[in-house]
């Protein structure tokens, strides 16, 4: 476990609906049980809520935290995204897709790989849709 604390880096988002806290806290332990059961790397991981600077990034995997990975994830980015786009993903998909993306990049960081974006969306879209785990 990390001594880390997200808020070093960026601004903690203390204003998260409870709905979508209890939401993510439940997809998380999916996805320790579905997927971090079956490869080979750390078994927990955790989500901070935050509010990012800019207005382009919606989720970071915080590097160094391979053995008890750290994901942000920007609430208001994923809900502002979801308008501005016309994204056809419900809120709670968009926050699991990024969810996933971060954490390939966490198992790569893990398996000494070097991040890969292609291979981080594979494996989130593949995972989201068909309930696939990829390899990485």
């Amino acid at each position: 476990m990390t001594d880390y604390k997200i808020e070093y880096d960026y601004e903690l988002d203390k204003k998260v609906d409870i709905k979508i806290k209890h939401h993510i806290n439940k997809y998380c332990k999916e996805i320790e049980q579905k997927i971090l059961s079956n490869i080979k790397c750390f078994k927990k991981f955790r989500v901070e809520y935050v509010n990012f600077d800019n207005d382009k990034q919606l989720a970071v995997y915080i590097n160094g935290t391979e053995e008890y990975p750290i994901i942000g994830l920007d609430i208001k980015a994923h809900i502002e995204a979801i308008g501005e786009q016309k994204w056809f993903m419900a809120l709670f998909t968009a926050l699991e897709t990024s969810i996933l993306h971060e954490l390939a990049h966490a198992i790569q960081q893990y398996k000494g790989k070097e991040f890969n974006e292609d291979e981080a969306e594979n494996f989130a879209y593949d995972y989201s849709k068909f309930g696939i785990i990829n390899k990485i």
